[in-house]
């Protein structure tokens, strides 16, 4: 049976506080602060003072308060437990042209539901190339897939410049893929680092690839023989595995 709530307003607890120093936040900052535990769910319910920015649109420096909105954020700090943000979100109207809008937001980046401290502990245990997708959101009570869109939308791989001495290709599963339900992984042999991450191996994304490069490090690799032959002209021999190590 879940435990009946507790909730705890002013003065600040240590749990409270640490939301505050995560996000810069000064506590004559903030209009209202209090933490529930529901056992296994610590939700903290915060609201900011008005600080009446100007309209966006028209610049009127007086707008009035329209009304308030709950969000919802997901904030994976603690790993014994789930915690999250109910953040009262104000809503500024403009007196003079209508536009309405939010006041400003420090829990997440634009148009996410996860707290900004959430997605920095991910990606730093991302960092560690031995763990999983799956482990780190086991780690941070969150699933899988949404481990995933945060190392896609925050982490990119650097554009080669040049082509390596031998490019290796490999097909990985991936959650996300527009056109498959597998990526296309490109490795410098040599060095066995990434070069590159295609949505897939199909014929298209291998020269939409290749064309990215100057005509003369195309004309000096040699990997698909059609994919070459479109791009140089030239008739090319194509290296399998056994050919490499034989």
């Amino acid at each position: 049976m879940r435990k009946k709530a507790e909730t705890r307003n002013v003065p600040i607890t240590s749990l409270e506080n640490s939301v505050l120093e995560l996000y810069g936040l000064d506590q004559n900052a903030v209009e209202s602060l209090s933490s529930t535990n529901l056992g296994d769910l610590v939700i903290i319910n915060v609201t900011l003072k008005p600080d009446y920015p100007p309209c966006p649109r028209c610049g009127h420096e007086h707008p009035n308060v329209c009304n308030y909105v709950d969000k919802t954020i997901t904030h994976s700090i603690l790993h014994n437990c789930r915690c999250q943000i109910n953040y009262h979100a104000r809503r500024y109207k403009c007196p003079v042209c209508n536009r309405t809008w939010y006041e400003f937001n420090p829990f997440v980046f634009k148009k996410q539901r996860i707290s900004v401290s959430t997605v920095v502990c991910v990606l730093e245990e991302m960092r560690d190339p031995a763990v999983t997708f799956t482990s780190v959101a086991k780690r941070y009570n969150l699933s899988p897939a949404t481990v995933q869109h945060i190392f896609d939308d925050h982490v990119q791989i650097p554009k080669a410049t040049t082509l390596p001495r031998v490019l290796q290709l490999d097909e990985t599963y991936s959650f996300k893929s527009g056109t498959s339900v597998y990526v296309c992984m490109l490795l410098d042999y040599d060095t066995q680092t990434a070069v590159d991450l295609l949505p897939s191996r199909k014929k298209q994304d291998l020269i939409d690839f290749f064309s990215s490069f100057p005509l003369e490090e195309r004309q000096m690799f040699g990997l698909l023989q059609r994919i070459c032959t479109r791009l140089t002209g030239l008739s090319v021999k194509v290296l399998s595995r056994r050919d490499l190590c034989p």
